[in-house]
C-alpha cells in the first residue's frame, strides 16, 4: 500500500475540490418581474353644460296712431307754419323724402320725440319732398304713409305737390337732405339741422322754450 505524504494529499483534496466546482452548474438567470398591469383609464370628465333659460319675448310695442297725410304746396306749408305761431306753439319742421336713407334712419326718433313732447311741447310737422323725383300723387302717397307707419311715425306729414324747388329756395335748404328748421313760439328759427336733428340737443331747446328762454 502506497502512502501519500501530507503534501500529496493537499494536492489531492485541491483538486478534488476544484472538480466539483466545475461540475455545479452556473444559477439560472433571474428575469425581472413583470409590472402590474395598468390600471383602465377613465374618461376625462367634461364640465356639465348648463343652458340658460331662453329669454322671453319681447313685448310688441302699442300701436300709434296713423301720420295725418295731405298734399301742400309752398303756401300751404307757411300757412300751418302761421297757425302754430297764432297759438305760440313752437314747431320743428324736418324736411325729408323716402329716397333719402339718412332721413329714414332719423324717422323713429323723431316719433319717439313727438310722443315724448306730445300736446305739452313743440310740434313736429314733416314735409315730404318725394314729388322732386316721383311725380305721382297715388305712388307718393302709399309710399309716404308706408314708410311713416313702419317707424311709427304719427306726427302730422305734407307731401309737396308740383315745385319742389321753391321750397327749397324759400326754406335754405341748401345741402340736401335731411333738413329741419326748429321755430319758437314767435316763428324765430332758433336751430338749423343740416342732416339729423341732434335728438338730445332738440330736447334741451324745447325745455329752454318751455322756461321763456
Amino acid at each position: 500500500m502506497k502512502v501519500l505524504c501530507p503534501a500529496g494529499i493537499a494536492l489531492a483534496l485541491m483538486v478534488g475540490l476544484a472538480c466539483a466546482r466545475s461540475s455545479i452548474p452556473p444559477p439560472a438567470p433571474v428575469e425581472p418581474a413583470a409590472a402590474p398591469p395598468a390600471a383602465p383609464s377613465r374618461p376625462a370628465l367634461l364640465p356639465r353644460t348648463i343652458n340658460p333659460p331662453p329669454e322671453p319675448p319681447a313685448a310688441p310695442l302699442p300701436p300709434v296712431p296713423p301720420a295725418g297725410i295731405r298734399f301742400t304746396d309752398l303756401a300751404g306749408i307757411r300757412r300751418e307754419l302761421d297757425a302754430l305761431r297764432a297759438q305760440e306753439r313752437p314747431v320743428l319742421v324736418n324736411f325729408w323724402a323716402t329716397w333719402c336713407g339718412a332721413c329714414v334712419q332719423e324717422l323713429p326718433l323723431l316719433g319717439d320725440l313727438a310722443r315724448e313732447w306730445d300736446d305739452a311741447g313743440p310740434a313736429i310737422l314733416g314735409v315730404s319732398l318725394d314729388h322732386l323725383t316721383v311725380p305721382d300723387d297715388d305712388r307718393i302717397r302709399g309710399r309716404v304713409r308706408q314708410m311713416l307707419a313702419t317707424h311709427r311715425v304719427s306726427y302730422p306729414n305734407r307731401i309737396v305737390r308740383g315745385d319742389q324747388q321753391e321750397v327749397f329756395d324759400a326754406f335754405g335748404i341748401g345741402a340736401g337732405l335731411p333738413f329741419s328748421l326748429f321755430y319758437d313760439g314767435r316763428g324765430a328759427v332758433v336751430r338749423r339741422y343740416t342732416g339729423a336733428v341732434v335728438v338730445d340737443e332738440a330736447r334741451g331747446i324745447a325745455r329752454s322754450l318751455a322756461a321763456g328762454g
